[in-house]
């Protein structure tokens, strides 16, 4: 019965004697270093398997899953539940799952009008044309194919002529959580030959013969040289597959095999489990194979000249091409930039650090080290701390910003010392008092929050949608979010560039287009107008005197509101004032003194006072 299985299973193939010419191969996964082994995750491996390869199985009673049976990229069974969160597609792929299981292709140029996948297990595969991810729209649908699984080994065709003369590249991925491996991807007109070495011609068809290679392979398989024969891996698996007829559930032999195998399963579960299935991803470029840029005369992409190597600015890295060992050449980009012999990119984030610690870089122009920038004020120290930053601190902002914050410069009151010394240095250039700061819009809102008591420290979690005012209308308008934002600090509202908040836009909070490493740091009478009226602001002054005790006595509720919101108790004259204001207030509303309305309304005055907005 065995033998009439297997027979079964390998039956003999005919030779095919037609020959046609030899297909553009793009990707050969047969072979370790064939092709740069390109992947989003740790799904498919370190690499392509091999022939002979063993995929633990979940069970004891199944201990193997399979066996390689041909050298391929292979999706790993234990990664097959992979799920990231918020990571969705508009458009052709809507919500597939991509991120974590994606095989990538190097770049090529498409000559012809057809790509071909030798796969095994339904999948898709995504033709990124000039590296621009076209999936939404009927325009570009054919750069999308899926297949179903055959069960076997099959060449599957995509049809690119619309593209053809293009730099693309492919990726291919998994459609659900059954098997799934990629062998080859080449570029032909016609149907590419099935390589010799996943074809089954030459099965044995005597059942001595098919009883020889049945024997051999156990051989193999108990000394693990299932690779040096092509039909051995292919007989393994089979065996592998077909335990219930080889040995059948509740036979004193498959007990003895969970029994010896049930350790192995154990420690394969529990490395399993420690892996992250499902998470959160940010955005990020895929690792691909670097291609240089050819020159276009006159900036037309029609018109390409001579090819120009990849390499930094020569000012720094001098003119030889960058030498890239494998992948897209991001790495050692990354090297020459954070190079101990670069001498810009360390002290650019040391004058960006000291310009948002001081309010002022050591060279002002934090964006511009060139001629047309400003000379820096003191070269010595910026020579000096960018040295430091790199060969003690090790590149660690937290040991720099450390080291600045415990400096005497930083510890000086932002009153000039001696009026000589403002005479003489006016623009503080000498730093003889530290520069007097306007909080960021951002944190003049989480100041609000956290006086008030709402604010709520949790880290991480998904956005909380933008607060619309009534005139906050436009194409796109999103759903509004809590007038407080849910209490969460600043860095978690969402941000649309359609629909700005008001309150960041008065203080000066850069509209989200471009980069800025200094912000524009104004004084107009629109921010006084958002502390006087923005509903947010009177909401958190209402919820601030909601939160203090009623029972305290006037004086004792005005200390701790003052150190609240200056870290500091109030003079005599502020109390003197604070509680005239709360007397006044109190008949001009006609309620009494202690009323929440009355100290709401004080409360509110605070939040307008320039030393809740402003660092002295």
């Amino acid at each position: 019965a065995v033998l009439a299985a297997a027979r079964k299973a390998f039956p003999a193939t005919p030779k095919n004697t037609f020959s046609q010419p030899a297909p553009r191969l793009l990707a050969d996964y047969t072979k370790t270093g064939a092709t740069p082994f390109l992947q989003d995750g740790s799904a498919f491996g370190n690499g392509p398997a091999i022939p002979g390869a063993v995929f633990a199985g979940t069970s004891a009673t199944a201990p193997i899953a399979a066996i390689v049976t041909h050298g391929a990229a292979r999706r790993d069974p234990a990664w097959k539940n992979i799920v990231s969160k918020g990571e969705t597609d508009p458009g052709t792929l809507k919500v597939f799952q991509r991120s974590g299981q994606t095989l990538r292709t190097p770049e090529f140029t498409l000559g012809g009008n057809s790509l071909w996948y030798l796969v095994r297990g339904a999948g898709r595969a995504y033709a990124v044309v000039h590296s621009h991810l076209m999936i939404q729209g009927p325009l570009h649908g054919k750069v999308l194919t899926t297949w179903k699984d055959s069960g076997t080994w099959e060449w599957v065709q995509h049809n690119l002529s619309t593209y053809q003369g293009s730099r693309a590249h492919v990726e291919l991925l998994p459609d659900g959580s059954g098997d799934f491996e990629v062998a080859m991807v080449a570029e032909a007109e016609q149907k590419p030959e099935m390589p010799e070495a996943f074809k089954l011609s030459g099965a044995p068809v005597s059942n001595e013969a098919l009883q020889a290679l049945f024997l051999q392979t156990l051989g193999a398989m108990e000394t693990n040289t299932l690779a040096n024969a092509p039909l051995n891996a292919i007989v393994a698996d089979w065996i592998v597959r077909s335990l219930d007829l080889l040995c059948p559930p509740g036979s004193p032999q498959r007990a003895g095999l969970a029994a010896t195998t049930e350790p192995l399963i154990e420690r394969h579960n529990a490395t399993a489990s420690t892996f992250k299935l499902e998470s959160a991803l940010a955005t990020a470029m895929f690792e691909g194979s670097g291609a240089d840029e050819f020159l276009l005369k006159r900036g037309s992409p029609k018109s390409p000249g001579p090819q120009v190597p990849r390499r930094f600015v020569e000012a720094i890295a001098g003119s030889a091409p960058l030498v890239t060992q494998t992948g897209s050449g991001r790495r050692e980009l990354a090297g020459v930039i954070a190079s101990p012999s670069n001498p810009l990119t360390s002290r650019v984030i040391v004058n960006r650090v000291w310009h948002h610690l001081f309010g002022k870089g050591i060279v002002p122009t934090v964006d511009n080290f060139g001629v047309l920038g400003q000379s820096p004020s003191h070269q010595e120290l910026l020579d000096t701390l960018a040295v430091r930053f790199v060969n003690d601190q090790h590149w660690s902002l937290k040991a720099l910003i450390r080291e600045l914050v415990l400096s005497s410069a930083y510890a000086m009151s932002s009153s000039p010392a001696s009026k000589t010394a403002e005479e003489a240095d006016p623009e503080n250039t000498l730093l003889h008092r530290m520069n007097l700061k306007r909080l960021e819009g951002e944190a003049i809102r989480d100041s609000i929050l956290a006086v008030s008591g709402r604010l709520d420290l949790k880290e991480g979690g998904p956005s909380v949608p933008i607060y619309l005012t009534p005139f906050m209308e436009g194409r796109g308008k999103p759903k509004s979010g809590p007038l407080d934002g849910e209490g969460r600090r600043t860095l978690y509202v969402a941000v649309k560039r359609n629909f700005l908040s008001p309150m960041m836009l008065a203080f000066d909070t850069p509209i989200p287009f471009n980069s800025m490493g200094r912000r524009n740091v104004s004084n107009v009478p629109a921010q006084s107008l958002v502390l006087m009226n923005d509903p947010f602001v009177v909401s958190q002054a209402a919820l601030w005197v909601k939160n203090l005790p009623s029972a305290l006595p006037p004086t004792e509720r005005l200390r701790r509101m003052y150190l609240a919101a200056f870290s500091r108790e109030p003079l005599a004259e502020e109390s003197t004032d604070a509680l005239l204001f709360l007397r006044e207030q109190a008949q001009s509303l006609n309620l009494p003194e202690q009323d929440p309305k009355v100290w709401a309304d004080l409360a509110h005055v605070l939040f307008n006072a320039k030393e809740f907005i402003h660092l002295n």
